[in-house]
């Protein structure tokens, strides 16, 4: 019998809820079926195990993730201006929580890489990909904005890289912590300043 293809969107969805609420190593394939109104048997038709999930729940953010990173460092845009909605995305990102359910807010990547940690070589494998990937596009942009006396070059393409990472993982995480649009937005406006960017987020 077919299954149905939704079955296995509708299984990493209620998935990453509960990963989300209760960690990795708090939710078990049956109340991973229970949540999702789903079979042990769909379960293990998409998945091999409950690690599989957490391998193909991340792949299936990257792809959005993909998604997102070519809209916004598009080479139709100047590489300040990449980097300016790229601080304003992480900013919009970091308050899309409604108060009843829990969503991977900031940076998805960041939010999966927090909630399952390193339970396991090929989940971290994943993880780090993601992560490295973001980085290489970054240091791209920096280098294109070096290149064209955007920025000064008193710290290389690599360093900002790396900053604007951390920055973009952080930001997700202030959001969450604090709360509040403007406290979150006031943080953006001073990485914006020391990026060397002047725009600021919507309110």
């Amino acid at each position: 019998m077919a299954r149905d293809p939704n079955r296995r969107h509708t299984i990493i969805d209620g998935a990453s809820q509960l990963f989300l609420r209760h960690g990795y190593d708090g939710v078990t394939v049956d109340e991973i079926c229970t949540q999702t109104h789903s079979s042990k048997g769909s379960f293990y038709h998409f998945f091999s195990s409950k690690e599989d999930l957490a391998i193909q729940l991340i792949d299936d953010t990257w792809d959005a993730t993909q998604e997102s990173l070519a809209d916004t460092f598009s080479a139709d845009k100047s590489p300040m201006d990449r980097i300016r909605d790229e601080l304003v995305h992480a900013y919009s990102r970091s308050h899309t929580m409604d108060g009843r359910s829990r969503h991977m807010t900031g940076s998805p990547i960041g939010t999966l890489s927090v909630t399952f940690g390193n339970k396991s070589e090929k989940i971290r494998k994943r993880i780090n990909f993601a992560f490295n990937h973001m980085r290489h596009t970054y240091r791209l942009t920096f280098t294109e904005a070096i290149s064209k006396g955007d920025l000064d070059g008193s710290r290389s393409a690599a360093e900002l890289a790396d900053l604007l990472l951390v920055t973009i993982q952080g930001i997700g995480i202030i959001g969450r912590a604090t709360n509040s649009r403007a406290k979150t937005r006031r943080l953006v406006d001073n990485l914006m300043s020391a990026f060397g960017i002047n725009s600021s987020p919507s309110p």
